[in-house]
């Protein structure tokens, strides 16, 4: 499982980098080594983040964990 908080980006072309720089990593190393891992789960910035935020992230993450595990099993 590959899990990512980075430190907030201000517009999309930051989004985009970051995306990158993790897909690449993603690909390179793990692929390099023949894992083969779950898609990554990024949250961006949140210490910037009200608490409810923070909440949905939780959950968002949660659904990620279990729709990619069932994917696996299937």
């Amino acid at each position: 499982m590959y899990s990512i908080t980075t430190g907030g980006a201000k517009n999309q072309s930051e989004l985009d980098y970051y995306q990158a720089k993790i897909d690449g990593l993603y690909q390179d190393v793990f692929a390099f080594m023949g894992w083969e891992i779950i898609p990554p789960f990024i949250a961006h910035g949140v210490q910037q983040k009200s608490h409810q935020q923070r909440l949905d992230i939780i959950a968002s993450y949660t659904a990620h964990i279990q729709k990619k595990l069932t994917l696996a099993q299937s």
